[in-house]
């Protein structure tokens, strides 16, 4: 609505809930409206990275809370390095090594020696798709030699 000298002006809320700050249109804008509206923008955006973060937060928990609550042994391995990066309380149970054993061990701790060729060449080969990668041998803590199905995602 114009104001008494013909500019436009109106009043917005600022992104976190605080005060209200002028709008004024672009013939009578001064720096303190400019300043003012970056604020607001600031505010804004400010709002929204916080509103992704705890949106990625609670994601992230449901994530984990279904990793640990499936009753198959998971693990989560650096492609690069193949070391263990996570590990499920099945996985620990089945193989007997605590949670920081495990995180202290590659994939390559876990299979027989002449396997570790093929298992390289294999997440060599990987694709972020879902895909079966077979049966594969593995040893748990006592060196028990156990047969199990892969699947990489």
């Amino acid at each position: 609505m114009p104001s008494a000298d013909g500019r436009l002006a109106g009043r917005f809320r600022r992104g976190g809930g605080g005060a209200e700050a002028p709008a004024v249109g672009t013939e009578g804008q001064s720096a303190g409206d400019e300043v003012s509206r970056l604020a607001y923008a600031f505010d804004a955006m400010q709002a929204r990275i916080h509103q992704a973060l705890d949106a990625s937060a609670v994601s992230e928990t449901l994530y984990r809370s279904l990793f640990e609550a499936v009753p198959t042994p998971l693990y989560l391995v650096d492609t690069e390095t193949l070391r263990f990066l996570a590990v499920n309380t099945a996985a620990v149970e089945h193989y007997g090594y605590t949670r920081d054993e495990f995180l202290a061990m590659t994939l390559r701790d876990i299979r027989p020696p002449d396997d570790v060729p093929r298992l390289e060449s294999t997440v060599a080969s990987m694709t972020d798709q879902p895909a079966p990668q077979g049966t594969w041998r593995h040893f748990l803590k006592d060196r028990t030699r156990i047969t199990g199905d892969s699947v990489s995602h």
